[in-house]
């Protein structure tokens, strides 16, 4: 009888607390993977970068939502990745990391790395980051 109450509780546990990805989130940890398989396959990280989110509330549901679930526990190696790519796609890159930053406010983790990595890519490619800022109307 105890062992039926504890399997009881543990398909329970299971079934109400497993994590589903949203498809935005599906979509970026697919194409991590395949990039991670084959990092130098310059398809799969054209891939990666086209699969990364575009706008910071994309960005904020798959890396740090406040749940701390979806991509939040990887999204270090996730951020990592996309700078990496930044040697093969690095106006791409620029651009998006563009357009998620501009409507986001310092937040520790996801937020805060991708804030440093950005800092880092426009001093790498300082053309590329004026050229994408210039394009930003006065909104943005």
């Amino acid at each position: 009888m105890r062992a039926l109450l504890t399997l009881t509780f543990l398909l329970f546990f299971k079934v109400n607390f497993s994590q589903t990805l949203l498809p935005e989130a599906l979509d970026v940890q697919k194409a991590f993977e395949k990039l991670s398989k084959t990092p130098s396959d310059q398809s799969c990280r054209k891939a990666y970068v086209e699969s990364f989110p575009s706008n910071s509330m994309v960005f904020l549901k798959v890396f740090n939502p406040e749940e701390f679930d979806q991509l939040y526990s990887v999204s270090d190696k996730y951020i990592d990745a996309i700078e990496q790519s930044a040697s093969s796609f690095p106006k791409e890159v620029i651009s998006k990391l563009v357009d998620i930053g501009k409507n986001l406010t310092w937040d520790a983790d996801a937020v805060s790395h991708l804030q440093q990595v950005s800092v880092s890519l426009a001093a790498k490619y300082p053309k590329l980051f004026v050229e994408k800022y210039k394009s930003l109307n006065e909104k943005e």
